[in-house]
């Protein structure tokens, strides 16, 4: 039994590593800096609690955003809405902070800005300059976070791990060998 399990198992390994090794192996820069729009947000400092504001802002401010920039067809579009939008979404952040216990304000603004390599599941973006949402809360000299809004590649999934293709496989081993483990 355990060998027809162990069987099972590398079949069902060899079934999702190729594929995903393949995607890996592919990887595109499918955006160029004009093609989208990214979110950069700062947080005051590198404490527990300004690490954990900086990140309920960016769950409040991804799920706000989310459905005001569903409909977008363009990155210009997208920067237009969020134009229109900066004082109330300055408004949505320090209100945020605030619900947090946060002693601080916020800044926000759109504009080109510098960002490294990155890579969001199978798109990965080159180093450079790009439009970007960005939001610095209070002093803004702690660890950022950053993701793409147009288009949505972050907008209503603000969990790293949902779209880290490793985290995934790790995941399935997990349950197969517990699931394995149980049938012994």
């Amino acid at each position: 039994m355990k060998k027809a399990w162990g069987i099972l198992i590398l079949i069902l390994a060899i079934g999702i590593a190729f594929p995903v090794l393949q995607h890996l192996l592919k990887k595109q820069e499918a955006f160029t800096p004009n093609s989208l729009i990214r979110m950069h947000i700062v947080a005051h400092s590198d404490s527990k609690l300004d690490q954990d504001i900086k990140l309920k802002v960016r769950d409040h401010l991804v799920n706000w955003l989310s459905p005001q920039l569903a409909a977008c067809s363009s990155a210009q579009e997208c920067r237009l809405i969020l134009e229109q939008k900066l004082d109330a979404i300055r408004d949505e952040t320090c209100r945020e902070i605030e619900a947090c216990r946060g002693n601080y304000g916020a800044s926000v603004m759109l504009g080109e800005f510098d960002f490294p390599v990155r890579t969001y599941g199978e798109i990965t973006l080159p180093e450079g300059k790009y439009q970007a949402l960005k939001v610095v809360l209070g002093d803004g000299k702690g660890s950022n976070w950053w993701c793409v809004l147009y288009p949505p590649l972050c907008v209503g999934k603000t969990a790293e791990a949902d779209k880290d293709v490793r985290w995934f496989i790790s995941s399935l081993f997990s349950e197969l060998k517990k699931k394995a483990e149980a049938h012994e």
